[in-house]
């Protein structure tokens, strides 16, 4: 997977609206998909990249997003990690011995 594929998907944007702007952090990808990570406390976007943005990753959560999402919670009953979860291993794989266990 390219890492343009953040910007195209608009990943991007709401990684750093979200998580990364508010935390005076930026990451931005140029062209040939080299990834800069900046610092800038008053990062905002204008409106026109404001509402680019936001279509981008609303296309994306309604044609694909919403889906895995749903996927993930059937197999994993739980979207957002909270908390380590015992019976899993570094790969992030269920260990066999527990393998009837629930995860919660």
């Amino acid at each position: 997977m390219k890492t343009n594929w953040l910007r195209e998907t608009g990943l991007l944007f709401e990684i750093n609206r979200t998580v990364l702007n508010p935390l005076g952090y930026y990451l931005s990808i140029d062209d040939t998909g080299n990834i800069t990570i900046g610092e800038e406390l008053e990062k905002l976007y204008c409106k026109e990249h404001y509402e680019k943005g936001r279509k981008k990753f609303q296309k994306f959560m309604n044609e694909i997003g919403l889906k895995r999402m749903n996927d993930r919670f059937a197999k994993l009953k739980f979207n957002v990690q909270t908390e380590h979860c015992g019976g899993w291993g570094k790969d992030g794989k269920r260990k066999a011995e527990d393998s009837s266990s629930t995860v919660s």
